[in-house]
């Protein structure tokens, strides 16, 4: 089954100070970026984001999370939710400079396991992924609890981590995210 993708964009911004997704880079809102990257990879993309008439002129679905002030692992949960059956592929809305190409390979990789991630070696990127539905109890389990660390999650269920420098083709600024006014100068 295809899996969809899904933009995490309901993050507080609390360093960038406003809505990331929004702020202009190289002419466009950062999220755009993320979209026309994705559309052209997967026939369904849609935006995570309690607050969808920010992202209305999109013209892509925007779903609110279920279990609301959840974080990341709140967006996972409502993309996986409302992608089911298929897997989903998230990014966050703060990381424009990820090609089409890193994510293919990604998404090829046919892991069998539930969670596979971008990995440089030192830090994991578990907002940048394939999440297969056998994830969703875990998750919702973590929800309930109230364990909110994605790390935990990570260890949990065992996530591949692919390490995409491994091939020249790839550099870690392509990994880049934008957390604040010095990361988007």
């Amino acid at each position: 089954m295809l899996p969809h993708a899904a933009i995490l964009a309901g993050g507080q911004s609390s360093r960038m100070g406003r809505e990331k997704g929004l702020i202009p880079l190289r002419g466009k809102p950062m999220i755009a970026w993320t979209i026309e990257m994705l559309q052209s990879l997967f026939e369904s993309v849609f935006i995570v984001a309690d607050h969808g008439s920010r992202y209305a002129s999109f013209g892509i679905t925007v779903v609110p999370d279920i279990v609301k002030n959840s974080g990341p692992l709140g967006g996972i949960h409502a993309a996986l939710m409302t992608a089911a059956p298929a897997p989903v592929f998230v990014m966050p809305c703060d990381m424009p400079f990820v090609p089409p190409e890193l994510v293919k390979e990604l998404i090829g990789k046919g892991s069998p396991s539930p969670v596979c991630i971008l990995w440089d070696g030192t830090r994991r990127y578990p907002l940048c992924g394939l999440y297969q539905q056998t994830v969703l109890p875990a998750i919702a389990s973590r929800l309930e609890q109230g364990q909110l660390r994605m790390t935990d999650l990570l260890d949990e269920v065992g996530a591949e981590l692919i390490n995409p420098l491994q091939d020249p083709r790839f550099h870690v600024r392509m990994l880049k995210n934008v957390n604040s006014p010095d990361d988007l100068e």
